[in-house]
C-alpha cells in the first residue's frame, strides 16, 4: 500500500509536468522492476479516462499517445532559452519521452498478455437513478419477477391473496379460508432497486436497494410475528398486543407492538442502526436490551456493541421520501449509497480527504447531477462500463 501511494504521487506529479528529474527516474525504476505492473497500467488508463477532450474515443491508444504529445507541449512550453541550464532541461524531455516509452512498452505488453476486455468510458448523464423493481420467491421456490409481472392475482398459497397491487407494490390479503401455515417467501431488491410490501397482518414494508426481506405466508397460529431482514426497511407495523411484531437482523432483534421505525443493516456499513420515529421498540443484541422512544436510534456494532443515540429522522427516513440526506456523512458513506442507487461498484484509489458532506439529494436526479457534490472536495472520477456492469473509479 505504501510504495502504491508513492507510485500514486510520483505519476500525478509526472503527468502533471511538475516531476524532478529525481522523481522521473525513480517512476522508471518502479516500471523496470515490474512489480507494479497492474498498478501503473491502471493509472495509465485513469489518466486518459480523466481527459475530457478524449472522454468518448474508446481507442485508449490514441489516448496515450495524445497524453504523451501534452505532456512533451507542458515541457516545451516552460523550456528556458539556451544557457546552462539547456543541457539539464534537455535530460528532462530525455527521461519524460523515456518513461514514456516505458509505459507504452507496459501497456501494450499487458495488452497482449490479457484477453480483450470490453470496456468503455460513459457519461454519468446517462446512469438513471433506481427504480421499483424486485424478486419474489414463493415457499415451493419459484421465482417471480415483479418488474415483468402485470398488476393482479399473482397466486396463493394458505389462504393468503399474493397480489401486484401496482407499481412498486405487493400486497397479501386474507381470504376467509386462512389456515395455519409454516410458508415462508422472500422479497429482494437489487442494487437500484426498491419496493412496497403489505403483509398478512396489514404491517407495510419499504424496501431499499439490495435489500432483502423474509416473512410467514400467514401469521395465524403464530405467537410472534417474526421477519428477516438484509439491507434497509421502513416498518409501519400493524397494531396486534397479543402477537408482537419482531426483525431480526444479523446483529439485532427488535420487537415492537405497533409502530414507526427504520432498520439500515447493510453489511458494508459494518454497523446495524434501528431508529424508531413512532411509538416504542425493544431492541435486543447478543444478552443486552434497551428500549428507544422517538427520536432515538440504537447503534450495534458487528462486535454486538449498542449505543442509544439521538437521531436526525429527516436523513434517516429521508430515502422512505425519494430523497438522499446527510449531514457531516463521510465521502466513503456516501458513496456507498450512490453505488447502491446507481447500481454501480466503487473502485477507490490512494486516499480520501476527511471532508464530511451535509445535503440533500432527489433520488430521481440522473448520476451526473449527484456526482457534482464532489467537485467542490476535488474528487476526481471516472466511470466505465464492463462486463460485470457500471464502475465508478474515484481518485483524490
Amino acid at each position: 500500500m505504501e510504495d502504491n501511494q508513492k507510485i500514486i504521487n510520483l505519476f500525478n506529479k509526472y503527468i502533471s509536468n511538475k516531476a524532478t528529474i529525481a522523481e522521473v527516474e525513480q517512476l522508471m525504476n518502479y516500471i523496470r522492476s515490474g512489480s507494479e505492473d497492474d498498478y501503473v497500467t491502471r493509472l495509465i488508463e485513469q489518466s486518459m479516462f480523466n481527459q475530457p477532450e478524449l472522454s468518448q474515443d474508446i481507442d485508449r491508444e490514441k489516448r496515450l499517445a495524445a497524453t504523451h504529445e501534452t505532456l512533451l507541449k507542458h515541457i516545451n512550453d516552460q523550456r528556458p532559452p539556451k544557457s546552462k541550464g539547456f543541457k539539464i532541461w534537455t535530460y528532462v524531455i530525455t527521461a519524460a519521452t523515456l518513461l514514456l516509452i516505458s509505459l507504452l512498452g507496459l501497456y501494450f505488453l499487458k495488452s497482449m498478455r490479457q484477453p480483450t476486455k470490453h470496456r468503455y468510458v460513459i457519461n454519468a448523464k446517462d446512469i438513471e437513478p433506481g427504480s421499483n423493481k424486485a424478486m419474489l420467491t414463493l415457499a415451493d421456490g419459484k421465482r417471480i419477477n415483479l418488474n415483468d409481472t402485470m398488476d393482479g392475482n399473482i397466486g396463493s398459497e394458505s389462504g393468503i391473496l399474493i397480489k401486484k397491487a401496482g407499481d412498486g407494490q405487493l400486497e397479501y390479503t386474507t381470504l376467509e379460508e386462512q389456515s395455519v401455515s409454516m410458508k415462508s417467501n422472500t422479497i429482494e431488491t437489487p442494487n437500484g432497486g426498491q419496493y412496497q410490501v403489505r403483509l398478512p397482518d396489514g404491517t407495510k414494508v419499504w424496501l431499499n436497494a439490495a435489500s432483502k426481506l423474509t416473512y410467514p405466508v400467514s401469521f395465524m397460529g403464530r405467537g410472534l410475528r417474526g421477519v428477516t431482514l438484509s439491507g434497509e426497511a421502513y416498518f409501519q407495523v400493524a397494531k396486534d398486543k397479543e402477537h408482537p411484531f419482531i426483525v431480526k437482523t444479523a446483529t439485532q432483534q427488535v420487537t415492537v407492538l405497533g409502530t414507526h421505525f427504520n432498520i439500515n443493516s447493510y453489511a458494508d456499513e459494518g454497523r446495524t442502526v434501528t431508529t424508531l420515529e413512532e411509538g416504542s421498540v425493544k431492541v435486543s443484541s447478543a444478552d443486552r436490551a434497551m428500549n428507544l422512544i422517538p427520536g432515538q436510534k440504537m447503534v450495534t456494532k458487528s462486535m454486538g456493541n449498542m449505543e442509544v443515540q439521538q437521531a436526525d429522522l429527516t436523513s434517516e427516513m429521508a430515502w422512505v421520501n425519494n430523497k438522499m440526506t446527510f449531514k457531516k456523512s463521510s465521502v466513503q458513506e456516501v458513496l456507498r449509497q450512490i453505488a447502491r442507487w446507481y447500481d454501480l461498484r466503487i473502485e477507490y484509489h490512494g486516499t480520501f480527504p476527511d471532508d464530511t458532506i451535509t445535503g440533500t439529494i432527489d433520488r430521481q436526479a440522473n448520476l451526473a447531477t449527484v456526482l457534482k457534490i464532489f467537485e467542490s472536495l476535488q474528487i476526481h472520477f471516472a466511470l466505465e462500463a464492463t462486463e460485470k456492469g457500471k464502475k465508478l473509479i474515484i481518485t483524490p
